[in-house]
């Protein structure tokens, strides 16, 4: 691995990734979203968008972004997000998996949601 800096992306290039669905660049911009929005609500709804990606990383950096508004805002949706959060820790691939046990530990100890055992 090689450690990239996590640059800020504007909207335009955001949907613009988006709608070009090239992962490689989706897994720093997905980091980037949560590190750099103001707007704490465009991004939860970016990763509920992308937690159902295709790619793995994708989908497990979607879940991690969870973790990190938790920390940086304090506040998710609790209703939308919570399920996302659980069905990842489902998921088939064991990095989603991961990702979802640290934005449970996120979301437990920053906004003090209990998850089901």
């Amino acid at each position: 691995m090689k450690y990239e800096p996590i640059k800020k992306y504007s909207k335009v290039d955001i949907e613009k990734a988006v709608a070009d669905n090239n992962a490689d660049e989706l897994l720093l911009l997905v980091l980037s979203v949560a590190l750099y929005s103001d707007d704490f609500e465009y991004a939860e709804n970016f990763y509920v968008q992308l937690s159902i990606h295709e790619h793995f990383n994708v989908r497990g950096n979607a879940i991690q972004g969870f973790g990190h508004i938790a920390r940086i805002h304090g506040k998710l949706n609790e209703n939308k997000v919570k399920l996302i959060i659980e069905s990842a820790s489902k998921d088939k691939n064991k990095i989603v998996r991961g990702n979802a046990i640290d934005a449970k530990d996120d979301t437990k100890q920053f906004l003090n949601w209990n998850f089901s055992k």
